[in-house]
C-alpha cells in the first residue's frame, strides 16, 4: 500500500537521497519507526502497524496487524520481517504487545523495545521476541506510546581514599582494596606501566619489597566505560616514630555516646592491630579487659557516664574516652 514508509539513503559526499525499501502493510509493516545499528552490519527497527498476527476469541480467529520487527542489510539493501506483534495472549509467549515504536541495544548487548502494552526484549540469535513478564511489564496509564527507554548505565565507582599515602615495612604482607562492586576487569598500574599478577580490585603483595615503591592507580572497566582511580603512593620502609602517632591519632570508637555496643574503627590499611582493651569508669574501677584481638565491646550494661579506654596495639598503646548513654 503506498504511503506505508520507506528506507532512505542519504549521501553526504552528493547530497543526494535514495529509496531503498518501501513497506507494503501487512507484508513488512508500515509506519517504520527507530532503527539501530547493531555490531553484525545490520539494521533493526520496528514498524508501529501492518504485519499479520492471529487472536482467537470465542473459538473464532482473528487476523491483526500490530506492527513489526524487522532486519535490514545495507551492503545487500535486502530486508527481512522478523516478527509479528500480536495481543494474543494464550500461551502467553505469543503476547508480544502491540504498535511498536522504540528499539534499542542496551550496554549489556539485549536489546529491548517499547509497545503500547509495555517493554519487550529482542533476541538476534534466534530471532525471538518476549515480553519480560507473561503479560508485559505495563506503561504508566498516563504514558504515551511514542514514549522510548533510556538506559541509565553506572561506570565503575570506588570509595574515596581516605588514606592515599602508605609506608609499609618491607618484606611485610601489604594489601588495598578500591572497594568496587561494579567493574568486569581491574589493571593496576604502577607509575603508568602495567603491574603483572594485579587482577583483581586489591593491590596485594604476600611480601612487599623496596622494589614495589611507586605511584599507583587501579583502571576498572565495564560495559558502561572506564574509570581511573586517583594516585596510591606506595613507599616501602617502616614508619618513623612521628608517622606511627599520626597513624595511632586516626584511631576512633563509635558510637560516642554509646548504648548497646562500641565498635573500634582503626585507619585503613595502617597495619596496626589491636592486642588489647581496657575500659575503667571515672573511679578508676576496670569494667572490662581482654589481652586478644578486638573490634568492639558490648555496653549494653555500663552504667551511664564516662569511660576511659586503652588499647593496646603492636605499635602502642591508644588513650580514649566515651559517654554511655
Amino acid at each position: 500500500m503506498p504511503g506505508d514508509g520507506t528506507i532512505l539513503e542519504f549521501d553526504i559526499n552528493t547530497n543526494t537521497l535514495t529509496k531503498k525499501i518501501e513497506f507494503n502493510g501487512d507484508n513488512l509493516g508500515s509506519g517504520p519507526q527507530a532503527t539501530f545499528n547493531a555490531d553484525n552490519g545490520k539494521l533493526y527497527g520496528v514498524c508501529q502497524n501492518g504485519g499479520i498476527s492471529y487472536v482467537t476469541i470465542n473459538d473464532v480467529t482473528y487476523t491483526e496487524h500490530r506492527g513489526t520487527l524487522f532486519e535490514y542489510t545495507p551492503a545487500t539493501n535486502a530486508i527481512t520481517k522478523l516478527h509479528d506483534f500480536g495481543t494474543q495472549q494464550n500461551p502467553p509467549n505469543l503476547f508480544t504487545g502491540a504498535n511498536p515504536n522504540y528499539i534499542m541495544r542496551a550496554s549489556t548487548g539485549n536489546y529491548f523495545g517499547v509497545t503500547s502494552f509495555g517493554v519487550f526484549q529482542f533476541n538476534p540469535a534466534d530471532n525471538s521476541v518476549i515480553m519480560p513478564t507473561p503479560f508485559g511489564t505495563p506503561l504508566p496509564p498516563n504514558a504515551n506510546v511514542t514514549e522510548s527507554l533510556i538506559e541509565i548505565c553506572r561506570k565503575p565507582s570506588y570509595h574515596e581514599f581516605v588514606t592515599d599515602t602508605f609506608n609499609p615495612c618491607e618484606n611485610t604482607p601489604f594489601s588495598f582494596d578500591v572497594q568496587n562492586t561494579n567493574a568486569t576487569s581491574y589493571v593496576w598500574k604502577k607509575n603508568g606501566e602495567v603491574v603483572p599478577f594485579q587482577s583483581s580490585g586489591i593491590l596485594s603483595f604476600p611480601n612487599i619489597t623496596v622494589a614495589d615503591s611507586g605511584n599507583y592507580t587501579c583502571e576498572m572497566e565495564n560495559e558502561c566505560g572506564i574509570t581511573v582511580t586517583t594516585v596510591l603512593h606506595i613507599t616501602v620502609g617502616c614508619l618513623g616514630i612521628d608517622e606511627m602517632d599520626a597513624y595511632k591519632k586516626l584511631i576512633t570508637v563509635y558510637p560516642n555516646p554509646a548504648k548497646d555496643v562500641l565498635s573500634i574503627k582503626l585507619p585503613y590499611n595502617s597495619n596496626i592491630k589491636v592486642t588489647g582493651c581496657t575500659i575503667s569508669n571515672m573511679l578508676g574501677q576496670v569494667v572490662f579487659k581482654s589481652n586478644e584481638e578486638i573490634a568492639q565491646v558490648e555496653t549494653a550494661n555500663y552504667a551511664k557516664g564516662v569511660y576511659n579506654i586503652v588499647l593496646k596495639t603492636d605499635k602502642g598503646n591508644w588513650f580514649g574516652k566515651f559517654i554511655k548513654e
